[in-house]
């Protein structure tokens, strides 16, 4: 679980994902990021932040079509669970974009140097 607006930690549950994904490869592992401050899908309806606005109450969708199905189905063995590897909101398009693996197929990585 990740937020695009995360001021706290970005980079923690990314890493978190990959280790788990890594070493743990009989678990099932999920990655979530929308648009979120730290911890926003908690408690946010998700559809602005500030001026910025999403079309949708991405808060309210993570809650309802990700977490509770999760966990009804692994604490109480109920239900279905069709998730990707990877839900992803992509900012802009102000879409939940679906992915089975992360980093996504075709991407490359590139670091960004400050040249001042």
């Amino acid at each position: 679980m990740a937020g695009w607006f995360e001021a706290e930690d970005f980079y923690g549950p990314v890493s978190i994902y990959a280790t788990i994904k890594k070493k743990n490869t009989h678990n099932q592992n999920i990655l979530v990021v929308g648009p979120w401050l730290h911890g926003g899908w908690g408690y946010m309806d998700g559809d602005e932040l500030g001026d910025i606005k999403f079309d949708q109450k991405t808060g309210v969708y993570y809650r309802e079509k990700v977490e509770f199905p999760f966990l009804i189905y692994h604490l109480k063995g109920e239900g279905e669970l069709d998730l990707p590897e990877a839900l992803v909101f992509e900012t802009g398009a102000n879409e939940w974009r679906s992915y089975d693996q992360w980093p996504p197929k075709g991407t490359t990585e590139k670091r960004i140097v400050n040249k001042r």
